[in-house]
């Protein structure tokens, strides 16, 4: 990608089904999605220590906070499987959700390869977008609408590098695998 302009597009409702087109004629090649969120934090907080947390408690406090907040941007980046990025006017679409009214699910997420970040806050947002619904009460329902929407093809980068002592920040992260990050 080295001298490649990166073109980060805004997207609202009057183009959005226009530039989803461009996204899915693309995923048949392009089949890696990266993913970034941006939302405020979190306002509901366990009193205990995540890691002693049930799934499912885990679940509920992510489903609160999720429910209970927006989501303010929404980065997706195609790839192909050595990185390539599409031959596009932009690369990288950036979803501005005040307007945002949805979409149709009419892709197969069995050939596709999703990358997150951070957590599962990610794909709780995202599936909160892609449903247009608030989170299901139970984390099983939840799981059954990540298989539908995502796949079994989920990877969050966090949890990948933890076992190679590398500290987990997505700046670091980048600067070990010699990525340029777009801002």
């Amino acid at each position: 990608m080295e001298g490649k302009l990166i073109v980060v597009r805004k997207l609202y409702a009057y183009n959005l089904r226009a530039d989803f087109s461009i996204i899915e004629q693309n995923l048949a090649t392009y089949h890696f999605i990266a993913v970034d969120t941006e939302f405020p934090g979190t306002i509901f907080r366990s009193q205990e220590p995540y890691h002693q947390l049930s799934p499912e408690e885990n679940y509920q406090l992510m489903k609160e906070n999720v429910n209970s907040l927006k989501l303010t941007q929404l980065g997706l980046t195609l790839s192909d499987s050595s990185g390539k990025l599409p031959n596009l006017v932009t690369d990288r679409l950036g979803f501005s959700l005040r307007s945002f009214t949805g979409c149709k699910r009419e892709y197969d997420p069995r050939k596709l390869t999703w990358v997150f970040f951070h957590s599962t806050y990610d794909v709780g947002y995202l599936i909160k977008v892609l449903t247009q619904q608030d989170l299901s009460k139970n984390h099983v329902r939840f799981m059954a609408l990540v298989m539908i929407y995502l796949g079994t093809s989920v990877f969050y980068v966090k949890e990948i590098v933890k076992p190679l002592g590398w500290q987990v920040d997505l700046e670091k992260v980048a600067a070990y695998l010699g990525v340029n990050r777009v801002q």
